[in-house]
Order: structure tokens, then C-alpha cells, then sequence
């Protein structure tokens, strides 16, 4: 053999059998030297003065190249400041260009294009192709200004900011219960939503902050306002008694009584909880028809995550959501019935 009759993928070795006046090898070839690249094991026979002699088998072994790739943890558009890491697949040893880092993830602040050469075990080493950063200055995207809490319910708070006007696409809350210290953020709202209501624990003080979003761009989060809820008056519901309704969680100024019951217009109409939920919450509404009623679950993104439809008895109906598997964060729930539709707004924790 001219080499090693063990080597990388790509490479080749020339076998030679021994002087003669004619050669057959095992793959045919009737030369004295025959070049291979692939894995086999081969013989040669040798015809000498009309005698035929059959060499010991040479074995060829060809290891395969390494997985050369490259997977960036997010985009690799960037604004200045901002840095993306890039992680090669798996291997024994790497070499990255430009920078000559030998670890098996970089991560990158300056535009260019970066590949890495990964080593296996058997010394065998492939380049990925380039993956190209680009940085560039990114227009401002400015916090929101104008926080301020409008109104705290019992169960609930409404808050609202302003615009800065610096290619805002979206916004996004972060709310934190101040007595557990759990912190959600909520989906983000489209750049025309400057208010919006979450939902709270009775007698639990809570902080909250906004962001803008400049499409994939993040402001910081702005100041942060603090606010208290009341204590709930918490009342009784006889589902026997059609006399009147009311709902499970009411300010004391709040609670309605009703010699009739509410019709399907009645701002009460829809009561939830708990609210939060955590994984699950019970929608209860009253009826006086049993006409088909449609119940939905959406984001704030406008997507339905959840719809079903129901045929009310008459009077209290009670149909349970099972919120285990969605994101935490605000949602609407949607009663569409009798050409009308009421609307409630649910906090997952």
C-alpha cells in the first residue's frame, strides 16, 4: 500500500501487488497497482512462469466526515449592541473563522460571515457553510410613557400608558403579585391598544411595567406603578332561587339584585372563576331560552384557542374551560348568542 489503508472520507490509497507476468484483482482490474477510496477488502492473483499465487487480503477502512453545521440562537440580523450565539454540531474538536475560537458555540456582535471546521474522533474534519451576521443601527424604539392605573376593582385593574410614536408595533405588560412575587407577561397588544384591564386577587398589591415592541425589537420596560385591590365581598348563589342573580365576586358597591332575571344584554351577564385561573377557570351565565349559545377563549393576539358550542337550560348554566395547557397571560372570553355578544376578561397566572 502506498498510505495508511485507514483514512477520512475523500481520501483514496494505492495498493501494488508483487512483480508478475499478470495480475486479476478482486474487483477485476488486471493492472499491478489499483487505487481505492471505498471500504473493502481485497486479494490479487499473481501469475508467474504460468504458476498463480493469491496475495493475504488487504482490508480498506474509510471513516465518514463529521456533521458541519451551524444553528444560531436567534436572528442573525442585529441591531448594534445586540449579540447572537452560534453553536456547531456535535464533534471532538472546532475551529471557527474569523476569531480562531476552538469552543463549540461563539457568540457574535460584529457583522460578517462565520464558519467553523468540526473534528471527529477519527481526526476526520469538515467546514460548515458561512451563516452571515449582519449588525446594523436600528431605528429608536422608545419606551412607553404616561403610566397610570385608571381603576382597581376587587379582581381586577384597568392601566393604561402612551404612545411614544418611534415605530411602536405592539406593547407588552408585565404584572407581578407583590405578596407571592409570581410575575406574567401578557401577550403583546397591537400599537393602537394603550389600555387594557388585567385581572388581580382581592387585597394583594401589585406592580406593572410596559415595553414597546419596533417590530423584532424591544424598548426596557418602563417605571413601574404600583396599585392595591379592596377586599372582595364574597356572596352566596342559590342556583334554585330564579328570582335573582348575582355574581360570586362583587365590591360592596357593585352588587345588583333583580326581581327579574338579567337578560342577555345585562353587563353582568358572564361571571368567572376563579379569575386569575391556573388551570381552570368555570364561565357562569344566565339564560332565560335555550337557544344555542357559542363560547370562545381568545388572545390578545386574536386567535381562538378555544370554542365551543351549547345549548343553555333555562336559567344558571355553568361550562368549565380547562386552561392547563395555554400561555399565561390575559384573554377574552366571548358568549355569542341571540344575535347579541358579551365579552369578560380572564387573567392565567
Amino acid at each position: 500500500a502506498s498510505g495508511p489503508t485507514s483514512f477520512c472520507q475523500g481520501g483514496s490509497v494505492t495498493l501494488t501487488a508483487n512483480s508478475g507476468s499478470s495480475y486479476l484483482w478482486s474487483t477485476g482490474a488486471t493492472s499491478q497497482s489499483i487505487q481505492v477510496s471505498n471500504n473493502e477488502t481485497f486479494t490479487v492473483t499473481v501469475t508467474n512462469n504460468g504458476i498463480a499465487s493469491v496475495s493475504p487480503a488487504s482490508t480498506v477502512t474509510v471513516w465518514s466526515l463529521p456533521t458541519a453545521s451551524i444553528t444560531a440562537s436567534g436572528s442573525t440580523s442585529l441591531c448594534t449592541g445586540q449579540s447572537v450565539t452560534l453553536t456547531a454540531s456535535s464533534g471532538s474538536s472546532y475551529l471557527w473563522s474569523p476569531g480562531n475560537q476552538t469552543t463549540q458555540s461563539i457568540t457574535v456582535s460584529t457583522t460578517g460571515t462565520y464558519s467553523v471546521r468540526v473534528t471527529n474522533s477519527q481526526g476526520c474534519s469538515k467546514t460548515s457553510t458561512g451563516t452571515v451576521v449582519t449588525v446594523s443601527p436600528c431605528s429608536t424604539c422608545d419606551m412607553p410613557t404616561g403610566l397610570v392605573t385608571v381603576g382597581v376593582f376587587s379582581n381586577s385593574a384597568n392601566i393604561k400608558w402612551n404612545n411614544p410614536g418611534t415605530g411602536q408595533t405592539g406593547f407588552q405588560v408585565q404584572l407581578r403579585n407583590m405578596t407571592t412575587g409570581y410575575q406574567y407577561l401578557t401577550g403583546t397588544v397591537p400599537a393602537t391598544t394603550i389600555s387594557i384591564g388585567v385581572g388581580a386577587n382581592s387585597s394583594t398589591t401589585y406592580r406593572w411595567w410596559v415595553r414597546s415592541w419596533c417590530g423584532s425589537t424591544t424598548s426596557a420596560f418602563a417605571g413601574y406603578l404600583t396599585f392595591t385591590t379592596p377586599a372582595a365581598r364574597v356572596t352566596s348563589l342559590n342556583p334554585l332561587d330564579e328570582d335573582f342573580f348575582e355574581p360570586l365576586y362583587l365590591d360592596a358597591d357593585e352588587v345588583q339584585q333583580s326581581s327579574t332575571p338579567l337578560d342577555f344584554s345585562s353587563p353582568d351577564k358572564i361571571q368567572l372563576y376563579p379569575n386569575p385561573a391556573i388551570n381552570e377557570t368555570t364561565v357562569m351565565l344566565w339564560s332565560d331560552n335555550e337557544e344555542k349559545m357559542e363560547l370562545s377563549l381568545i388572545d390578545f393576539n386574536g386567535r381562538v384557542i378555544f370554542n365551543e358550542q351549547f345549548n343553555p337550560v333555562n336559567g344558571i348554566n355553568l361550562r368549565s374551560i380547562n386552561t392547563e395547557t395555554f400561555r399565561r397571560g390575559v384573554y377574552i372570553v366571548r358568549i355569542t348568542g341571540k344575535g347579541k355578544t358579551d365579552i369578560k376578561q380572564l387573567v392565567l397566572q
